[in-house]
């Protein structure tokens, strides 16, 4: 099962609790309805039928792996915690193609999820270099003491979001 939401709108000024946002939710390509959360730290809202909700959930318990806050108690990640992840995730994209336009951004094994390191760069440097060696030799000496940096400017954009996440690519 594919589970992707579309049309998101992601609003921050009415995010208090919760992100505030609307999206639709398709699976497996078919839009199946919309879902949207007030922001106001409830769960989200679900405009589709009965059954094709406790179905979606179903699966993700399933299918997705556990999470946890601490070592000792595991969740199974249903619908509600997967919905969340794909919204966090729509705006970490959104983010890093904004980041693109005038850095150049690298991550190494030293950098937590959050943490990246940001290069300003002229976009016509940034757009005629290709495989990134001219902006390596400009920060060789800051990259030559990073452990494994990696260029995500270099990756498609679902992979330069994974890595941008903390997710392993």
């Amino acid at each position: 099962m594919n589970i992707e939401i579309k049309s998101v709108k992601y609003l921050d000024e009415l995010s208090h609790e919760t992100l505030c946002f609307f999206a639709t939710l398709h699976i497996d390509g078919k839009k199946v309805g919309t879902v949207i959360n007030r922001g106001c730290g409830g769960g989200h809202e679900y405009d589709v039928s009965h059954v094709v909700h406790e179905e979606a959930d179903e699966w993700c318990k399933k299918n997705l792996p556990k999470w946890s806050f601490g070592e000792y108690c595991e969740h199974d990640t249903g619908l509600e915690m997967h919905i969340s992840y794909l919204v966090q995730r729509f705006l970490q994209r959104k983010e890093l193609k904004m980041l693109f336009k005038n850095h150049v951004i690298f991550k190494d094994d030293a950098c937590s999820d959050n943490e990246y390191y940001k290069f300003r760069c002229e976009r016509k440097l940034r757009l005629s270099v290709g495989n990134m060696e001219t902006v390596y030799k400009m920060y060789q000496d800051r990259m030559d003491a990073s452990k494994n940096p990696v260029c995500l400017n270099s990756l498609p954009i679902e992979e330069a979001t994974d890595v941008f996440m903390g997710n392993p690519a």
